[in-house]
Protein backbone atom coordinates (compact mmCIF):
# COMPACT_ATOMS: atom_id res chain seq x y z
CA UNK A 1 0.00 0.00 0.00
CA UNK A 2 1.91 3.35 -1.08
CA UNK A 3 2.20 6.48 1.15
CA UNK A 4 -0.17 8.41 -1.26
CA UNK A 5 -3.23 6.13 -0.49
CA UNK A 6 -2.47 5.54 3.52
CA UNK A 7 -2.66 9.60 3.12
CA UNK A 8 -6.04 9.80 1.31
CA UNK A 9 -7.13 6.71 3.77
CA UNK A 10 -5.19 7.69 7.30
CA UNK A 11 -7.55 5.69 9.14
CA UNK A 12 -5.93 2.35 7.51
CA UNK A 13 -2.69 4.11 8.84
CA UNK A 14 -3.76 5.09 12.16
CA UNK A 15 -5.43 1.63 12.72
CA UNK A 16 -2.25 -0.38 11.34
CA UNK A 17 -0.10 2.04 13.38
CA UNK A 18 -2.44 1.29 16.31
CA UNK A 19 -2.41 -2.30 15.62
CA UNK A 20 1.58 -2.67 15.80
CA UNK A 21 1.26 -0.36 19.02
CA UNK A 22 -0.81 -2.82 20.74
CA UNK A 23 1.58 -5.26 19.81
CA UNK A 24 4.50 -3.66 21.29
CA UNK A 25 2.58 -2.54 24.35
CA UNK A 26 1.68 -6.30 24.89
CA UNK A 27 5.21 -7.22 24.45
CA UNK A 28 6.80 -4.93 27.27
CA UNK A 29 3.40 -5.06 29.43
CA UNK A 30 3.81 -8.83 30.09
CA UNK A 31 7.02 -8.47 31.77
CA UNK A 32 6.10 -5.40 34.26
CA UNK A 33 2.91 -7.55 34.67
CA UNK A 34 4.30 -10.30 36.16
CA UNK A 35 6.81 -8.26 38.04
CA UNK A 36 4.54 -5.21 39.30
CA UNK A 37 4.52 -6.27 42.91
CA UNK A 38 8.29 -5.81 42.71
CA UNK A 39 8.63 -2.71 40.52
CA UNK A 40 6.31 -0.82 43.06
CA UNK A 41 7.59 -2.16 46.03
CA UNK A 42 10.97 -1.04 44.50
CA UNK A 43 10.33 2.11 43.69
CA UNK A 44 8.12 3.75 46.03
CA UNK A 45 7.82 7.07 43.62
CA UNK A 46 5.81 4.40 41.17
CA UNK A 47 3.68 3.22 43.97
CA UNK A 48 2.96 7.07 44.66
CA UNK A 49 1.88 8.17 41.21
CA UNK A 50 0.17 4.65 40.77
CA UNK A 51 -1.01 3.31 44.06
CA UNK A 52 -0.03 -0.68 45.04
CA UNK A 53 -2.28 -2.14 42.51
CA UNK A 54 -0.69 -3.88 39.48
CA UNK A 55 -3.44 -3.20 36.48
CA UNK A 56 -3.05 0.56 37.04
CA UNK A 57 0.50 -0.05 36.01
CA UNK A 58 -0.01 -2.27 33.16
CA UNK A 59 -2.19 0.02 31.57
CA UNK A 60 -0.59 3.35 31.90
CA UNK A 61 2.15 1.47 30.28
CA UNK A 62 0.00 -0.46 27.69
CA UNK A 63 -1.40 3.17 27.15
CA UNK A 64 2.34 5.05 27.15
CA UNK A 65 3.19 2.51 24.04
CA UNK A 66 -0.39 2.68 22.38
CA UNK A 67 0.12 6.50 22.25
CA UNK A 68 3.72 6.74 21.14
CA UNK A 69 2.47 4.62 18.34
CA UNK A 70 -0.51 6.62 17.45
CA UNK A 71 1.31 9.47 17.67
CA UNK A 72 3.33 9.08 15.02
CA UNK A 73 0.52 9.18 12.53
CA UNK A 74 0.83 12.44 11.55
CA UNK A 75 4.45 13.01 11.37
CA UNK A 76 5.01 9.79 9.49
CA UNK A 77 1.99 10.68 7.05
CA UNK A 78 3.50 14.37 6.51
CA UNK A 79 7.08 13.01 6.36
CA UNK A 80 7.84 15.70 8.89
CA UNK A 81 10.56 14.95 11.67
CA UNK A 82 9.34 17.93 13.91
CA UNK A 83 5.59 17.06 13.64
CA UNK A 84 6.57 13.29 14.27
CA UNK A 85 9.03 13.85 17.27
CA UNK A 86 5.96 16.18 19.02
CA UNK A 87 3.73 13.36 18.54
CA UNK A 88 5.09 10.43 20.07
CA UNK A 89 6.00 12.73 22.89
CA UNK A 90 2.62 14.14 23.22
CA UNK A 91 0.81 10.81 22.77
CA UNK A 92 3.62 9.27 25.04
CA UNK A 93 2.49 11.05 27.99
CA UNK A 94 -1.30 11.63 26.94
CA UNK A 95 -1.52 7.46 26.96
CA UNK A 96 0.31 7.15 30.15
CA UNK A 97 -1.92 9.59 31.75
CA UNK A 98 -5.05 8.03 30.52
CA UNK A 99 -4.24 4.20 30.72
CA UNK A 100 -3.58 5.63 34.53
CA UNK A 101 -6.98 7.77 34.87
CA UNK A 102 -9.04 5.22 32.35
CA UNK A 103 -7.79 2.11 34.87
CA UNK A 104 -8.94 3.88 38.16
CA UNK A 105 -12.33 5.18 36.81
CA UNK A 106 -12.97 2.08 35.00
CA UNK A 107 -12.73 0.64 38.50
CA UNK A 108 -15.22 2.78 40.13
CA UNK A 109 -17.45 2.30 37.28
CA UNK A 110 -17.34 -1.13 37.34
CA UNK A 111 -18.00 -0.81 41.27
CA UNK A 112 -21.03 1.40 40.66
CA UNK A 113 -22.60 -0.67 37.65
CA UNK A 114 -22.70 -3.73 39.54
CA UNK A 115 -19.45 -5.33 37.97
CA UNK A 116 -20.99 -4.81 34.67
CA UNK A 117 -18.72 -5.10 31.74
CA UNK A 118 -19.86 -1.81 30.73
CA UNK A 119 -17.69 -0.03 33.05
CA UNK A 120 -14.65 -1.78 32.18
CA UNK A 121 -15.72 -0.27 28.59
CA UNK A 122 -16.03 3.03 30.01
CA UNK A 123 -13.06 2.91 31.50
CA UNK A 124 -10.96 2.35 28.29
CA UNK A 125 -13.51 4.79 26.51
CA UNK A 126 -11.71 7.28 28.60
CA UNK A 127 -8.75 5.92 27.84
CA UNK A 128 -8.93 7.20 24.57
CA UNK A 129 -10.54 9.70 24.62
CA UNK A 130 -7.30 11.57 26.58
CA UNK A 131 -5.21 9.39 23.98
CA UNK A 132 -7.26 10.98 20.99
CA UNK A 133 -6.91 14.43 22.26
CA UNK A 134 -2.98 14.20 21.66
CA UNK A 135 -2.10 14.50 18.11
CA UNK A 136 -4.35 18.16 18.84
CA UNK A 137 -2.04 18.47 21.29
CA UNK A 138 1.10 18.33 19.49
CA UNK A 139 -0.39 20.34 17.06
CA UNK A 140 -1.55 23.57 19.23
CA UNK A 141 -5.11 22.78 17.26
CA UNK A 142 -8.09 22.89 19.27
CA UNK A 143 -10.60 21.63 16.54
CA UNK A 144 -8.12 18.45 15.94
CA UNK A 145 -8.10 17.74 19.76
CA UNK A 146 -11.86 17.69 19.70
CA UNK A 147 -12.19 15.22 17.04
CA UNK A 148 -10.06 13.34 18.76
CA UNK A 149 -11.31 13.04 22.40
CA UNK A 150 -14.40 11.75 20.05
CA UNK A 151 -13.11 8.84 17.59
CA UNK A 152 -11.13 7.33 20.52
CA UNK A 153 -13.89 7.76 22.86
CA UNK A 154 -16.19 5.72 20.51
CA UNK A 155 -12.80 3.90 19.72
CA UNK A 156 -11.38 3.03 23.29
CA UNK A 157 -15.21 1.95 23.78
CA UNK A 158 -15.73 -0.33 20.72
CA UNK A 159 -12.01 -1.47 22.05
CA UNK A 160 -12.42 -2.29 25.36
CA UNK A 161 -15.55 -4.54 24.58
CA UNK A 162 -13.39 -6.76 22.24
CA UNK A 163 -10.77 -6.47 24.94
CA UNK A 164 -13.04 -8.10 27.46
CA UNK A 165 -14.88 -10.23 25.16
CA UNK A 166 -11.69 -11.82 23.60
CA UNK A 167 -9.89 -12.18 27.34
CA UNK A 168 -12.72 -14.44 28.36
CA UNK A 169 -12.17 -17.02 25.46
CA UNK A 170 -8.44 -17.73 26.86
CA UNK A 171 -7.90 -20.27 30.01
CA UNK A 172 -4.76 -18.53 30.24
CA UNK A 173 -5.14 -14.58 30.39
CA UNK A 174 -1.20 -14.00 28.36
CA UNK A 175 -2.95 -15.26 25.32
CA UNK A 176 -5.99 -13.68 25.62
CA UNK A 177 -4.09 -10.15 26.19
CA UNK A 178 -1.73 -11.39 23.44
CA UNK A 179 -4.62 -11.01 21.21
CA UNK A 180 -6.85 -8.28 22.84
CA UNK A 181 -4.56 -5.65 23.04
CA UNK A 182 -3.36 -5.05 19.67
CA UNK A 183 -7.49 -5.76 18.53
CA UNK A 184 -8.00 -2.42 20.90
CA UNK A 185 -4.71 -0.68 19.43
CA UNK A 186 -6.21 -0.93 15.84
CA UNK A 187 -9.92 -0.74 16.76
CA UNK A 188 -8.83 2.73 18.38
CA UNK A 189 -5.95 3.61 15.96
CA UNK A 190 -8.88 3.54 13.26
CA UNK A 191 -12.09 4.74 15.18
CA UNK A 192 -9.44 8.03 15.92
CA UNK A 193 -8.42 8.42 12.11
CA UNK A 194 -12.04 7.67 10.97
CA UNK A 195 -13.63 10.77 13.16
CA UNK A 196 -10.16 13.19 11.92
CA UNK A 197 -11.88 12.41 8.17
CA UNK A 198 -15.32 12.91 8.35
CA UNK A 199 -15.65 15.57 10.71
CA UNK A 200 -12.90 17.43 9.21
CA UNK A 201 -13.89 21.10 7.81
CA UNK A 202 -11.90 21.57 5.59
CA UNK A 203 -9.03 19.98 3.68
CA UNK A 204 -5.08 21.41 2.36
CA UNK A 205 -3.70 18.91 -0.45
CA UNK A 206 0.18 19.25 -0.43
CA UNK A 207 0.82 19.32 -4.47
CA UNK A 208 4.30 18.68 -4.45
CA UNK A 209 7.38 17.71 -2.16
CA UNK A 210 7.87 14.76 0.71
CA UNK A 211 4.46 15.57 2.06
CA UNK A 212 2.87 15.33 -1.69
CA UNK A 213 -0.91 14.20 -1.69
CA UNK A 214 -1.36 15.06 1.93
Amino acid sequence: MSLRVLRKFSFVATGMLGLVGGFVAWTVGEPVWYHAEWLLNSYPVLQTVLGSTPDVLYASVLGLYLGFFLGATEGLLSMDMRTLGRGMLFGSVAGFVGGLIGCLLGKVAFTMLGQSWIGRCLGWSLFGALLGVAPGMALKAVDRAARGFLGGAVGGFLGGFVFVTVTKLFDLPIYGRMLAIPLLGAILGACYGLAEQLLRRSWLTVLSGAAEGY
